[in-house]
């Protein structure tokens, strides 16, 4: 149950990161984006620092299971000022409906989940030189090549060739995924290595994380 809520969970959450930054440039013009990029990076630090603590809390005090519970009323009060606030610009329609790249986005989600299997379980569930690690990776390695081909052959692919023939666009995406690295990383181990290592307990752990 804690797996299949965590995919749930990484779903919603990977999907509203890319669509609030997608509304918000949709918006506001290029020169008031500074100021309501400072208000969602604000809203993302408060977060990071709270959230860790919080969820501590829960599960030392209360029960795993509401590290999820709590994100329902917490979404509901989103979903309304949503619904009260969010006003789009209107715009003619299109003549044709835009198709959504599904291959390519199935290409790069499954991409994407061999090569963590890879490396997440590379050396601690198996050696790295081992049939697993290089089956991973080889499989990772040849879904990148196809999902390249398909971006290719889709009319409107899902990541366009010209991002990366753009040298600035190339170079803030590479930055960008770089430092998502490091920031995300040490969220997933340090608590791990808190609690397995330091034989700290789920409070202490998440004040070590905040």
């Amino acid at each position: 149950a804690l797996i299949a809520f965590r995919i749930v969970q990484g779903l919603g959450g990977g999907a509203l990161q890319g669509t609030v930054q997608t509304i918000a440039a949709d918006l506001y013009p290029l020169k008031e984006r500074p100021r309501i990029q400072a208000k969602l990076s604000t809203v993302w630090a408060t977060s990071a620092v709270a959230g860790p603590v919080v969820g501590g809390l829960l599960a030392g005090y209360a029960d795993w299971r509401w590290i999820f519970l709590i994100n329902l009323p917490v979404g509901a009060v989103a979903l309304w000022l949503v619904v009260r606030h969010l006003h789009e610009p209107s715009r003619p329609r299109p003549a044709a409906r835009p198709r959504v790249d599904w291959a390519g986005a199935l290409g790069v989600f499954a991409t994407g989940s061999l090569l963590l299997m890879a490396l997440v379980q590379g050396g601690v569930a198996w050696p790295w030189l081992s049939a697993p690690s290089l089956g991973l990776l080889g499989a990772s390695a040849v879904l990148a090549v196809l999902t390249v081909v398909i971006e290719r052959r889709t009319a409107e692919p899902i990541i366009p060739g010209w991002v990366w023939r753009r040298r600035t666009i190339a170079s803030v995406n590479l930055a960008l995924g770089a430092m998502g690295l490091l920031m995300v990383a040490p969220t997933v181990f340090l608590p791990t290595y808190a609690q397995s290592v330091l034989g700290l307990g789920p409070i202490a752990a998440g004040f070590v994380l905040s």
